[in-house]
């Protein structure tokens, strides 16, 4: 059974039951909506493995009632899914009253995977969940001052985590190496980081990468993502991702996503080609740049591609499904590809492209490359207010009409 639902007067009867015992005791996956909470612990037995929460802060009291039940029904939980409930806000009040319970639930479980990367864990959340022997996925929202602190005073013993997220309201860059390191990420396969603002320097984001080059293997790592919401940055504090910046990252030859939406790429057409070579398991990649123009002091000149990078990618990575790529376009471009170029190219499965502020001369020669290189693309996304948006909007014109 995957999935039961009940009226209000099942719900009163069972409710009434006595005594009350566990119903469906094969269950193994229970998933709770917020109007399912007094009912929930009717489902928990020993053999259920996963459970997910759907939290409104107006059912608080309940939400801590479960919470503390949940340990002693279910004591084999594998796997905790904490999510906010859609439209709610969860304000300091209602957190401050859900602390205790959740602490005490955390305390007594032993999970693979714990998700809730809204709710802001604590200190000894944190140690208490990072401290799980057998966790393996982990996604959680706290400081990094607070996990750095926590995993100095309570480091990671084993190498057992294979996919970690952070959601946390500030990056603090010169944390993120010792954060990465401790994760005793040899055998990490996806780091994920998304931040509210603050993006790295150079300096910053060298030491990022030297760090996940040194303490990762290119066999096991295949996603990579950091996001501190500045995307179209506009100061030269953060850090272009040239290739020589890049080229280490090329030995993970099993990525599947890289997304640094905050670091514009600075790369050429014949260096987009060797990135292309070594990722061609690429799913999603995020190649974001500059908008026309550079910040102030920067001597990056905007999108040094052109529909010849993009044609790199199409041919070497036949696995992309989504793709952020800007790129300048002359009219001539599209006139020097050869026969056998496109018909590498051709039939790609492409469904989404973001081309971004893209700058491009002739709105039918880039339909038509779109067409027939990208046939089963979805969705074209490009920015509104930019020099070049009523040729884009030509462009999609042509291809919904083609």
């Amino acid at each position: 059974m995957n999935f039961i639902s009940f009226g209000d007067g099942v719900r009163r009867q069972l409710e009434s039951r006595t005594p009350a015992v566990s119903l469906l005791s094969n269950l193994r996956t229970v998933v709770a909506w917020t109007n399912d909470l007094p009912l929930t612990s009717l489902f928990l037995t020993p053999r259920v493995h996963h459970l997910k929460l759907v939290m409104h802060p107006g059912h608080v009291a309940a939400l801590s009632s479960l919470a503390l039940e949940v340990p002693l029904h279910s004591p084999n939980l594998r796997s905790l899914h904490l999510v906010e409930s859609t439209g709610s806000i969860w304000n300091v009040s209602h957190k401050a009253q859900f602390i205790d319970a959740l602490t005490e639930l955390l305390e007594n479980l032993k999970l693979e995977e714990f998700i809730c990367n809204w709710f802001p864990l604590s200190e000894g959340m944190l140690s208490g969940v990072l401290g799980m022997p057998d966790l393996s996925t982990v996604a959680i929202y706290a400081t990094m001052p607070d996990l750095a602190q926590v995993m100095h005073t309570h480091p990671i013993q084993d190498v057992h985590i294979r996919r970690f997220a952070l959601y946390t309201p500030l990056l603090v860059p010169s944390q993120l190496p010792h954060i990465i390191s401790s994760l005793r990420p040899s055998k990490l396969k996806a780091l994920c980081i998304t931040a509210r603002c603050t993006s790295c320097n150079t300096k910053e984001l060298t030491a990022v990468i030297s760090t996940l080059v040194n303490t990762c293997s290119p066999k096991h790592l295949t996603e990579f993502y950091i996001d501190s919401g500045r995307h179209d940055p506009v100061d030269v504090a953060a850090a272009a991702m040239d290739f020589k910046m890049l080229k280490p990252l090329l030995q993970f030859v099993h990525l599947r996503r890289i997304s640094l939406p905050s670091h514009p790429f600075d790369l050429t057409d014949a260096e987009v080609k060797d990135m292309a070579l070594a990722w061609p398991n690429l799913e999603d990649l995020y190649y974001w740049a500059y908008k026309y123009a550079p910040p102030e002091g920067s001597t990056n000149t905007g999108p040094r591609t052109s529909l010849r990078g993009l044609l790199w990618l199409a041919t070497l990575c036949p696995k992309l499904i989504t793709l952020t790529f800007p790129f300048r376009s002359s009219s001539v471009d599209a006139e020097f590809f050869t026969e056998d170029e496109m018909a590498l190219a051709e039939g790609h499965h492409l469904n989404i492209l973001d081309v971004g502020f893209s700058e491009i001369e002739s709105a039918e020669q880039v339909a038509l490359f779109v067409n027939t290189v990208f046939p089963n693309l979805t969705l074209l996304v490009f920015r509104v207010g930019q020099p070049y948006y009523g040729r884009w909007e030509k462009v999609q014109e042509l291809i919904q009409h083609s």
